[in-house]
């Protein structure tokens, strides 16, 4: 059974769990699919449908989710996610272009682009962006999993976001701060052509990349 299939038979099933083994289910299935970035997701969605017949399986003996596994939905969670291959690819890839896209951004916004002042290019600035970036998406993964351990889902929220905001606000001082920091400048004019054509490229790419998504669907 492929992956997409599991997904609509755990729908269709989840609708017999009593709202108690619902909400466990639910915690624990979020959290799954929020790792599909850096697991294998068919074989998650494999492992979250053997749990859901175990579960009703356990709620027609009348047994409690939580009891049945002696384990909390993230505890489980991470549990089931040991048994999965990680994918270091495509963890790989998301860091490479979370990097590339903060990049053209910082590239993009110190072009003058209603001006002829030249464009200041500071290897320092770059440098820093690339650890800050590469970094931040690793330490991603550890924030959104102590989140989780948060019974209050505000406060869970609030850490979350709180990381993003901190990872971008210290972005953002690099820019503005470390731009001109032993900086080359490029001419007004050849900095547009080639931010247009490294913005074309990305283009191509995103198309590239959707039309693939969709047909794996």
């Amino acid at each position: 059974m492929a992956g997409e299939k599991y997904r609509v038979q755990l729908t269709a099933l989840a609708e017999n769990l009593n709202p108690k083994n619902r909400l466990y289910f639910d915690r624990l299935y979020d959290t799954l699919l929020l790792n599909g970035a850096i697991y294998n997701s068919e074989v998650v969605s494999e492992l979250a449908y053997d749990v859901l017949l175990d579960l009703l399986d356990a709620q027609a003996d009348g047994i409690g989710a939580e009891s049945y596994f002696g384990l909390s939905a993230i505890q489980m969670s991470k549990k089931l996610l040991k048994q999965v291959d990680k994918k270091t690819k495509s963890l790989r890839n998301l860091t490479i272009w979370t990097v590339l896209i903060g990049l053209f951004w910082n590239y993009a916004v110190n072009i003058s682009w209603f001006g002829i002042e030249p464009t200041p290019i500071s290897w320092v600035c770059y440098l820093f962006e690339i650890i800050l970036l590469s970094s931040g998406v690793f330490l991603l993964f550890k924030v959104f999993w102590f989140s989780l351990l948060v019974k209050s889902k505000r406060l869970s929220v609030i850490i979350l976001w709180g990381y993003i905001f901190i990872v971008l606000s210290v972005f953002l001082w690099g820019q503005r701060f470390l731009k001109d920091f032993q900086a080359l400048y490029i001419s007004s004019f050849s900095s547009k052509i080639i931010c247009l054509i490294l913005f074309s490229l990305y283009v191509l790419w995103a198309i590239k990349f959707i039309k693939s998504t969709a047909n794996k669907l």
